[in-house]
């Protein structure tokens, strides 16, 4: 294994010309490598490492949602309206774990941390290039983030699961009131539960 002793295309190119049998080159997103490895072994294949493919993914897709941001918000306020028109309540989502928070804040407070760090380097007249290799992200990422006025907003959707008993509450009370307030409610909260489902296509059985 050999470390070079920089970062630049020219100690690339030298050294894969000392190597010219090396077919694949496995790099980064750095356009330095790029050259390098084209100057210095122009027939051989050159690959994205799995980490920096999949960083690709996370930053297109994070650049996707964020355009989108105005239309999550109205289909998942339409879900929320939908979901509470129906009969029978399904489970909206899972909420978040305490843990899931933590990651959340991480996530938002490194966005930010990364937003000023970029927009520092702006002011002092340093070119995008140098940011990008500063603060470790693409050139596209520093022009994103250059574009916007502020830090990226923490978004989270609340998740809410809703209790599948909600819907029969009024009869169960109903029983309970006229004095049923032994099996029998359990029994009847079955029955009237499962003609409910079969009224709406669904199966269901009732023992008495």
């Amino acid at each position: 294994m050999d470390l070079l002793s920089d970062r630049d295309a020219n100690s690339v190119a030298a050294w894969l010309k000392k190597h010219s049998s090396v077919e694949i080159i496995v790099r980064d997103r750095s356009g330095l490598f790029a050259d390098g490895a084209l100057r210095g072994v122009p027939k051989a294949i050159q690959v994205i490492d799995r980490y920096h493919l999949i960083k690709n993914l996370v930053e297109a897709l994070e650049r996707f949602f964020l355009h989108k941001r105005s239309v999550l918000k109205t289909l998942h306020e339409q879900q929320q309206h939908n979901a509470s028109s129906r009969l029978l309540p399904l489970m909206e989502g899972i909420p978040s774990s305490a843990k899931a928070e933590a990651a959340s804040l991480r996530r938002h407070a490194y966005y930010v941390e990364l937003s000023e760090k970029i927009h520092q380097f702006h002011t002092k007249n340093v070119d995008v290039a140098t940011i990008a290799r500063h603060v470790g992200v693409s050139r596209q990422t520093v022009y994103r983030y250059l574009h916007m006025k502020q830090a990226p907003e923490r978004t989270r959707i609340q998740y809410t699961r809703k209790k599948l008993i909600e819907p029969y509450k009024p009869y169960l009370l109903q029983r309970w009131n006229e004095g049923c307030r032994n099996v029998a409610v359990k029994r009847d909260y079955l029955c009237y539960a499962n003609s409910t489902l079969r009224k709406q296509g669904g199966t269901g059985t009732c023992k008495k």
